[in-house]
């Protein structure tokens, strides 16, 4: 039996990362990635009195098998290193949205339609509540890129 931990994230980020893994649930995390690291580096025991019950809003990631360490005992990640893994999938989601999105806004087309296609491409469901966060995520990386240009040619 294969052993999950849950991972609470937004609606857009859970429907993001599922799709970027494959596209099923639970989610088969890619060896060598960022956030396979993070399980190999951080996996520990299951503490005696834990038991892995999924939240609503939960992502279920299953626990990789690394050598040496049997996923029937060894399927907790703690709190931190759970925070660690939410934080470097986010951070992952943040740089591929900007990245995206702001090639094509240089060419002067309307965030609405980029956002809607970015959505599209990468499984997010099309809710008004959806694009309002990747719309307030993009325009706020979008004004520190933005600062930190004109920035770096003011003091040219």
């Amino acid at each position: 039996m294969l052993k999950v931990i849950y991972l609470k994230m937004e609606p857009y980020l859970r429907q993001w990362f599922i799709h970027e893994n494959g596209g099923v649930e639970p989610v088969r995390l890619r060896r060598g990635t960022p956030e396979s690291n993070i399980f190999q580096a951080f996996i520990s025991k299951k503490p005696e009195d834990w038991s892995s019950v999924p939240e609503e809003g939960c992502v279920s990631i299953i626990v990789p098998q690394y050598k040496g360490l049997d996923p029937e005992y060894w399927c907790y990640l703690p709190p931190r290193a759970k925070q660690t893994l939410y934080n470097c999938i986010k951070s992952s989601f943040d740089v591929q949205l900007f990245k995206e999105l702001n090639g094509v806004m240089e060419r002067r087309v309307l965030l609405r339609d980029i956002i809607d296609s970015y959505m599209e491409k990468h499984g997010i469901e099309d809710t008004e509540t959806n694009w309002n966060a990747l719309a307030k995520i993009f325009m706020r990386k979008r004004e520190n890129y933005l600062r930190n240009v004109r920035r770096r040619l003011k003091k040219s």
